[in-house]
């Protein structure tokens, strides 16, 4: 078992922040593949205690929580083609199809919008 990594990084209003990490091998040799990103508000705050949930033709494989930074991981997923789907107090729910690789980190940053914006 090895891992190597390397820092993904962001520049966010002039600040230099490591948002995650690209995976190169895992404990099963690379079969499985992990998702992981931020959940931010419009404005740009982070979603804390978002519920981040990973569905593979509309069955639920996985689901985490994001912390108080907003970041979430999903790791040792399958590869394949999935629905990510997030949601949180105030916010509208956010679905988009992601793509998990053997033996690769996907990253999938979510904007939110406001519960509000949704009424006429």
């Amino acid at each position: 078992y090895y891992t190597e990594t390397m820092p993904y990084v962001e520049v966010f209003g002039g600040d230099i922040r490591v948002i995650g990490i690209r995976l190169v091998a895992n404990e099963d040799g690379g079969t499985s593949g992990a998702i992981e990103g931020l959940v931010m508000g419009r404005s740009g705050q982070p979603v804390p205690k978002a519920i981040v949930r990973l569905y593979e033709d509309g069955r639920k494989v996985e689901s985490a929580r994001t912390d108080y930074a907003g970041h979430f991981c999903v790791t040792a997923v399958a590869p394949g083609v999935y629905q990510l789907e997030v949601i949180a107090g105030g916010y509208q729910n956010t679905d988009m199809e992601v793509v998990i690789y053997a033996g690769e980190m996907t990253y999938g940053d979510v904007l939110m919008m406001d519960q509000q914006a949704a009424l006429p």
